[in-house]
């Protein structure tokens, strides 16, 4: 998972649910440590900083999160 990837399912309306963005966003996160710990120290620092980021916006926006999940669940976008 990239960052492009998610771009492209944003722009396809692939996410059905913020849980399921937010797994992409984790998954980045994930691969990060898992790759990166040893050779590229600086990199899952800022992943952790990017999931950070996703779940504050997430709450941020969990008003309209919820009313447009809802929509997609009764196909009413």
């Amino acid at each position: 998972m990239d960052l492009s990837r998610i771009r492209e399912r944003v722009r396809n309306m692939e996410y059905k649910s913020r849980e399921d963005f937010r797994h992409d966003v984790w998954q980045i996160t994930f691969n990060a440590h898992k790759y990166n710990d040893g050779r590229n120290p600086g990199i899952p620092p800022v992943a952790d900083m990017l999931l950070e980021y996703c779940d504050s916006l997430l709450n941020e926006n969990d008003e309209n999160l919820t009313a447009a999940e809802a929509g997609i669940e009764t196909k009413d976008f």
